[in-house]
């Protein structure tokens, strides 16, 4: 996957489960015309295997996030996990992963 330059992270983070280089970012909901700066606690889905990730320490790692995060983060903020979900079904899909 290629990024734009402004989508690449500040730093090399790599994905707690399989770890592969996750080097950039998008936002599944801003309207493209942002740039997109992930925060501490934001979401994301590891884009060689799917799994659900948060970043932490200042964006400088990831965490693999628990089933249990992701409820409570679902009654925080409705329907971050479905989104999540679809997100990572995706890249399944697209990775051929069962």
């Amino acid at each position: 996957m290629t990024y734009n330059e402004s989508e690449r992270l500040s730093a090399v983070l790599y994905c707690p489960e399989c770890g592969s280089k996750n080097d950039g970012a998008t936002s599944t909901t801003q309207d493209g015309e942002t740039t997109y700066v992930p925060q501490d606690g934001d979401i994301g889905v590891c884009m060689y295997c799917a799994t659900i990730i948060t970043f932490i320490d200042n964006v400088t790692r990831l965490k693999k996030v628990s089933s249990d995060e992701l409820v409570n983060l679902d009654i925080m903020h409705p329907g971050i996990a479905a989104q999540t979900d679809r997100t990572r079904w995706t890249i399944m899909e697209m990775r051929g992963i069962d």
